[in-house]
């Protein structure tokens, strides 16, 4: 089984408080997951709320810690691309006695190592590990996202998203274009949770005249409107969209 564990640390505010207020407008900080393998592939939906120093390669952003195998999946929107942490190898000597050498670690695509594979904020990802019983740690640092909004293009059809911003957020929100129909679905670790955008109606008149009348559009679940719906910070999650949309996330915290 899988069990991830997310803290995020910001220097020079608490971003445990939401609302809260900072003075800096370069606010540094990381994230650290952690990971356990269990007898079947470790399944993760994850997102990076920063941009890292450097890059947001998949080698930037999580290192070489995680076991050989892992794999990382985005999507966007059609096909998944990957990249996976395996063995690189060097052929070596002449012929015709040429030996394959393993020379590091990386991470690969095809085969060769993979300098540019990213993942970016607003960008959600699958990270897989394969079967085991080691438990891993991983830990990314870069700039948290201080613009009043950020701006992500939605496909109609399933999107694989994350929160732009250094901390958790309500659907409600976020700032979705939403249609009726529209739905968010949020891996706990062996499933769904979903929330769906639909019409809210309420039961008028008297009896035996009942009608149902429509007052409103929300997010529903099981048919009721919800308001606490929340996307854990660093976690990623799919958005199945009725039509095309620019989802424009506003900051849920204040920078002066």
């Amino acid at each position: 089984m899988k069990k991830t564990v997310i803290t995020l640390a910001v220097v020079a505010f608490a971003a445990a408080a939401v609302q809260a207020t900072t003075t800096s407008a370069n606010i540094v900080g990381y994230i650290k997951n952690s990971y356990t393998q269990g007898s079947s592939p470790a399944l993760s939906m994850k997102g990076i709320p920063f941009t890292a120093s450097a890059n947001n390669t998949v080698s930037e952003l999580l290192g070489s810690t995680l076991p050989l195998g892992t794999v990382v999946y985005t999507f966007d929107g059609a096909i998944y691309s990957s990249v996976s942490f395996g063995e690189i190898t060097e052929r070596q000597g002449s012929f015709p006695n040429f030996v394959d050498v393993v020379v590091g670690t990386n991470w690969t695509e095809n085969g060769t190592s993979a300098s540019s594979f990213s993942l970016n904020a607003g960008q959600g990802a699958w990270i897989v590990l394969p079967a085991g019983s080691d438990s891993y740690e991983t830990i990314s640092a870069g700039s948290v996202e201080v613009a009043a909004s950020a701006d992500t293009s939605i496909n109609a059809g399933l999107n694989l998203l994350a929160s732009h911003y250094a901390s958790s957020a309500v659907v409600t929100n976020m700032g979705f274009q939403a249609s009726v129909g529209d739905t968010i679905y949020v891996f706990n670790g062996a499933g769904y949770d979903s929330v769906s955008y639909g019409e809210i109606t309420e039961r008028q008149g008297s009896f035996p005249n009942f009608v149902d009348v429509v007052v409103g559009t929300n997010w529903t679940e099981n048919g009721s409107s919800v308001s606490d719906f929340s996307i854990n910070m660093g976690s990623g999650f799919w958005y199945d969209s009725a039509g095309s949309q620019t989802w424009s996330q506003p900051r849920p915290y204040s920078v002066d």
